[in-house]
């Protein structure tokens, strides 16, 4: 008698464990993956690359979105960069060292987030530096609160150098994603 009850309670747990389980994939498909669907339209899936993505290039830009992982509500992005893949690139230099030599560009990275606006990511390319920085929505650059007010300032001061590159990014990011980036 007491091993019947044992089994259903087994038999129970498994079932509660196997709906949590399946309500977290729902909840996932539909917060975090779902909504990077549809962001795909118009792009190509190129399975060549170690981790596969959906590609799409025009005349100036090279677009990518990469999915989130299964269960992850962290990863997954979106980039938009020069169509130069050149752009940033390794090199080896003359005592075989390798090192990273930057044609002058910017790129961004975007975050879609579930219940609010998305994280824009930039990075600015100069011939013998590179920095990244975090933006808001509208462009306006968003200071590292562990930097100290000097290394902030100069932040400001380069982001607000390459703003026309920045807005020209942003713009074929909005015209390829458009209102689906929007909340």
């Amino acid at each position: 008698m007491k091993s019947g009850r044992v089994h259903k309670r087994i038999l129970a747990a498994i079932a509660l464990a196997v709906g949590l389980f399946a309500t977290l994939c729902l909840f996932w498909y539909g917060f975090k993956y779902s909504p990077y669907r549809k962001m795909t339209e118009n792009m190509q899936f190129n399975n060549d690359s170690e981790k596969p993505r959906y590609v799409y290039t025009d005349d100036q830009y090279l677009y990518r979105l990469k999915m989130p992982g299964f269960l992850s509500f962290e990863s997954g992005f979106l980039y938009v960069g020069p169509a130069d893949e050149t752009a940033a690139s390794f090199i080896v230099d003359g005592n075989g060292d390798l090192r990273e030599q930057n044609i002058p560009h910017v790129d961004m990275f975007i975050w879609p987030r579930i219940f609010s606006e998305p994280e824009y990511g930039v990075t600015i390319y100069e011939e013998d530096w590179s920095g990244q920085f975090m933006m808001s929505s509208q462009g306006k650059y968003l200071p590292d609160e562990d930097m100290s007010q000097e290394d902030m300032e100069d932040a400001r001061d380069l982001f607000e150098k390459h703003r026309d590159q920045i807005m020209d990014v942003m713009q074929a990011a909005d015209a390829l994603w458009g209102s689906r980036l929007k909340k």
